[in-house]
């Protein structure tokens, strides 16, 4: 199993107590830098006012994440489903898709399925709920889940627990951030906790405990600074038996415009090997492209088109600016 597939199966009051306002907001497109750490950041401590200074981080890879409509099949697969939230990452020049399915009503929160290369989970006997947002300090939800699951030639049921709890609020400094390296920010912690028992011909013959700990900070809503996650997966009848755990710190928000206000925008070639060309589009006042980390690595002024032909071949971001607005689209560069 690859070790940073798993790491999405969800994804997530500071010293004001601040409310975390959303699990995953619409049309939010942030970008992470994927870490790890010569040991593993001890998060036990919960509360009021913790001081968590993770200083030890090294980069391992670049994630970018953002929430759109589920398609009508996704819908069908997974039901209840009303939002998706893709995160595409890059680790050894290698890119992994993981999607979350979820449904949020009025604001309450349930997972409806997990996908990815490796895996599959489908919630569709008990949907995961989290729990309504805003999310404030003090806030406690465990739920039954329920479901199917697909594991390379494995499949089978499971069922057991996911819990939610805003636990912990206090100040956080990374040394790997695009907010600023070691710079403390107020944030409020969501920790979410998964244990579930797989059945595959006989009960109960493997777990899965994924546990997540996601950092809210007021000033950017819509998605974590910081997010971990920690996969237990031990199948015996597999011979699995595998703890990973993956870190990603906040670089910056890549789109900063609802994709329901610009629908019809789109790229005309996607892969592209020499010229990336807008449809769609009435008054483009620059085109930026950034690779997954933010870093901006062309761009252009009042065009429908830019030159990407000096670009390494690999997955970047297109930010289409058009006065108030920009809209932000994918794109794979291949080379001749």
């Amino acid at each position: 199993m690859k070790k940073y597939l798993l790491v999405c199966l969800i994804g997530f009051s500071a010293f004001a107590q601040s409310p975390i306002p959303t699990f995953y907001g619409y049309g939010s497109w942030p970008a992470y830098t994927v870490c790890t750490t010569p040991t593993p950041i001890d998060q036990t401590a919960s509360g009021e006012n913790i001081t968590w200074n993770f200083d030890q981080l090294v980069e391992l890879g670049l994630s970018e994440s953002h929430t759109i409509d589920p398609l009508p099949a996704e819908v069908t697969t997974f039901p209840n489903t009303t939002l998706v939230n893709q995160t595409n990452t890059m680790v050894g020049g290698t890119s992994y898709l993981n999607n979350i399915y979820f449904s949020d009503t009025a604001g309450t929160v349930s997972v409806t399925g997990v996908s990815n290369p490796d895996v599959t989970l489908n919630f569709s006997t008990n949907n995961a709920t989290l729990g309504a947002f805003p999310m404030a300090y003090g806030f406690s939800n465990s739920d039954a889940i329920a479901g199917t699951f697909a594991y390379s030639t494995y499949e089978g049921t499971f069922t057991g627990t996911a819990v939610t709890t805003v636990d912990a609020y206090g100040t956080l400094s990374m040394n790997i951030s695009g907010i600023g390296p070691n710079t403390p920010i107020e944030v409020t912690r969501l920790k979410t906790v998964m244990t579930l028992s797989l059945n595959y011909i006989l009960p109960n013959v493997g777990t899965i405990i994924q546990t997540t700990y996601s950092y809210y900070a007021a000033n950017y809503p819509g998605y974590p600074i910081f997010r971990s996650t920690t996969n237990d997966i031990s199948v015996p009848i597999a011979s699995i038996n595998d703890v990973t755990t993956t870190y990603e710190s906040f670089q910056m928000a890549l789109l900063n415009a609802p994709e329901a206000s610009v629908p019809q925008i789109s790229l005309a070639k996607n892969p592209v090997r020499n010229v990336l060309e807008i449809v769609g589009a009435d008054t483009i006042e620059k085109i930026e492209i950034a690779d997954l980390s933010g870093r901006i690595v062309s761009q252009t002024n009042s065009s429908e088109s830019i030159d990407v032909s000096g670009l390494s071949s690999g997955v970047y971001v297109a930010l289409i600016h058009m006065g108030q607005n920009t809209v932000s689209r994918k794109f794979i560069k291949i080379t001749e």
